[in-house]
């Protein structure tokens, strides 16, 4: 069984054309555990009238903590979460009818050639669209100038954000590893520092669903391109506040040095869209 955790916010937009490919999905032994982050449009409604008239299951979690926010949200889900696996579902995508199929066998083979007890995650590329679902570009790992292999050290990945939230899949083990997450990050990259460090990461290459871009986005997909990594030079001081804040937030140790290294490597290669390592 495979808990697909989708946090909600005034996503009455989208929600149906997402809660469709759900429907379609090719590998079927899943529910969707759905926690409203208070809307005040017609998110519920869509979802409580498609509930009604389909025979996926879906779990609307109800709690009385009102508006925290997307990754509290999200953090929310994983403790409601019981089962083997769970997914992180965006209210505004689109998912390929094979997503959950591609991801649950990636896991079973990770699970298989390093065993099941320890935190496990795999995630995938995606397709990033406009609000219309016309192609922006068939690859997230390319537009951004990223290359997934770094998954496989611990201060390449938490000096380069690779893999986007919506495209991961865990094993239930990894929740005393992420949990809780500090509510200034996003979850994403908290969550694969940590797993990628106590445990073991794996990636599939093809896009498994359409990323959509709009005005409302929490979090968007902005390319590696020169005036924005130029932009992320001229405030220093606010991102290096930031990186002690997140770093100091570890469990384990860091090497500041790794981190610094990797850190700058990444951002002259990305700057001047040199390949990377």
């Amino acid at each position: 069984m495979i808990d697909i955790l989708l946090s909600t916010y005034n996503g009455g937009e989208y929600i149906y054309e997402l809660l469709e490919s759900l429907k379609k999905q090719t590998f079927k032994d899943f529910r969707i555990l759905v926690r409203d982050d208070c809307s005040f449009d017609n998110t519920i409604d869509i979802i409580e009238q498609f509930k009604n008239n389909c025979d996926i299951d879906i779990q609307l979690i109800k709690d009385e903590r009102g508006n925290i926010g997307s990754t509290a949200s999200f953090e929310a889900l994983i403790n409601y979460s019981t089962a083997d696996y769970f997914m992180f579902c965006d209210q505004d995508d689109v998912w390929l009818s094979d997503k959950v199929e591609r991801s649950i066998i990636k896991m079973w083979e990770l699970e298989r050639d390093n065993g099941a007890d320890i935190p496990l995650l795999v995630f995938t590329d995606l397709k990033i669209v406009d609000n219309k679902l016309n192609e922006i570009s068939d690859s997230y790992f390319r537009f951004q100038n990223v290359t997934p292999s770094v998954c496989n050290n611990i201060w390449k990945c938490m000096a380069l954000s690779v893999a986007a939230g919506c495209t991961m899949i865990l094993n239930k083990q990894s929740k005393k590893y992420i949990l809780p997450i500090p509510n200034f990050l996003i979850h994403d990259h908290w969550i694969i520092s940590n797993v990628v460090y106590w445990g073991k990461c794996d990636y599939i290459l093809a896009p498994t669903l359409l990323y959509r871009q709009h005005n409302n986005n929490s979090v968007g997909a902005s390319s590696a391109s020169t005036q924005y990594l130029l932009g992320r030079l001229i405030t220093p001081i606010k991102w290096i506040i930031l990186y002690k804040k997140e770093l100091g937030s570890f469990k384990f140790k860091v090497n500041y040095l790794a981190f610094i290294y990797y850190k700058l490597y990444f951002y002259i290669h990305r700057l001047f869209k040199k390949q990377l390592i």
